[in-house]
């Protein structure tokens, strides 16, 4: 849709909200929070609607991220409670103390807090992904009673060489560290950088940053793992320890449906 048409009456706007409402297939909602941003969301119930749906992000930078349950806010960890003026303590904190677990440590504090992220350290950073089929995974691996989100985000503002400190950003930024884990590797990961992390993204457009949604209908959800499985997503690619080996076997062996499973070769 134009953006352009959105700046003629009210009287037009209302028009094209009918418009909208009428001739829009019941899968895909167009939500118009105000003149200027206008969401896509779509809903995906088999592989070839996900698959459909994703060929809108083809062109630009879009990143991934998926969650099980739509109630979950686009909120880094740190921001989920209210820990004012802990954020910087828990970093130094965890900078201090790694030498003791960890040979080598990185000396960069993009690093370290990504680290940090990877380990659990409650942080500003959010975890996204460069691959739709691995946030559709996340989106899908557990909460079969409720619709899985993935989320796409177009964010032009990446960190640079001359952002040397993290706690000192502006604006929401795209941060994509040296693989300093096999599972960051493996997932294709990257992070949001979020200067203030008790506010949430939320869809739409705002500051040059672009935010879509694809909904993963419930009754799809453990299907879809199987589907994705086919293209080797799946726990023991993502997590590439034994601990993931174990837990895809696991899957394998508790939720095997000869009709949602691949034939044996």
């Amino acid at each position: 849709m134009d953006e352009g048409v959105w700046n003629g009456s009210p009287a037009a706007r209302t028009v094209i909200r009918q418009v909208v409402n009428l001739t829009c297939p019941r899968e895909w909602i167009m939500r118009i929070t105000d003149p200027m941003t206008v969401t896509t969301t779509a809903i995906a119930s088999s592989f070839a609607e996900l698959f459909d749906r994703l060929q809108r992000f083809r062109g630009g930078r879009w990143v991934y991220r998926g969650v099980h349950d739509p109630e979950f806010q686009l909120l880094p960890s740190v921001g989920r409670r209210r820990l004012d003026g802990t954020e910087k303590r828990l970093f130094d904190m965890f900078v201090r103390e790694l030498p003791g677990y960890v040979q080598n440590p990185p000396s960069d504090r993009w690093e370290l807090l990504a680290m940090g992220q990877h380990h659990g350290l409650p942080t500003r950073l959010l975890d996204w992904t460069s691959n739709p089929l691995v946030a559709a995974f996340f989106a899908c691996c557990t909460g079969y009673d409720r619709e899985g989100v993935i989320y796409a985000m177009r964010n032009p503002y990446k960190v640079g060489t001359g952002d040397t400190d993290p706690f000192k950003i502006e604006k929401v930024m795209r941060y994509r560290p040296r693989h300093i884990s096999p599972r960051i590797r493996a997932q294709q990961g990257l992070f949001s950088v979020h200067p203030h992390p008790d506010e949430p993204l939320s869809c739409g457009r705002a500051d040059g940053i672009e935010i879509e949604c694809v909904y993963i209908a419930s009754k799809y959800k453990e299907q879809l793992l199987w589907d994705v499985a086919r293209f080797g997503i799946h726990r023991a690619m993502l997590f590439p320890d034994a601990d993931g080996l174990a837990g895809h076997i696991r899957w394998m062996y508790e939720s095997f449906d000869p009709a949602k499973a691949p034939p044996d070769e």
